[in-house]
């Protein structure tokens, strides 16, 4: 078996010893870093979406609004500040038709969400729309 002792000098030897010691070092060094897994993943697709954390405040902002469905005189009578009522058409596909405007006119009538937050309901709703 060949050895590299036979083919480098001892000068050549040491210097591939700091270089592969230096290759090595950095490769540790640069691998780690000080982020969690949490902070890399995508905060417009959550992995556990959150109805009190994220969903609430995006339909509060955005349908449950005065005029349009907030409290005893919502359009259709679907008040959307209530849990119960954002799961039944978050259930029943019309929540997600409706954002997203596959299903009628596009909701908010002011115009369309900004698609992270279309993504964030999108994966709760996949979610089985969780009182979380």
């Amino acid at each position: 078996m060949l050895k590299l002792n036979n083919i480098l000098n001892p000068l050549q030897l040491k210097i591939m010893r700091k270089i592969l010691a230096l290759s090595l070092f950095s490769l540790f060094v640069f691998a780690c870093s000080n982020e969690s897994v949490e902070d890399l993943a995508d905060p417009c697709n959550p992995a556990e979406p959150s109805y009190q954390n994220e969903i609430k405040g995006i339909v509060d902002a955005n349908c449950a609004t005065s005029g349009c469905h907030l409290g005893p005189n919502a359009v259709n009578n679907l008040d959307l500040s209530k849990y119960e009522n954002l799961k039944s058409i978050a259930g029943t596909g019309q929540l997600m038709s409706r954002i997203t405007g596959s299903g009628g006119a596009i909701m908010p009538p002011t115009g369309k969400m900004p698609q992270c937050e279309i993504s964030k309901i999108s994966a709760w709703v996949q979610d089985g729309a969780p009182n979380n």
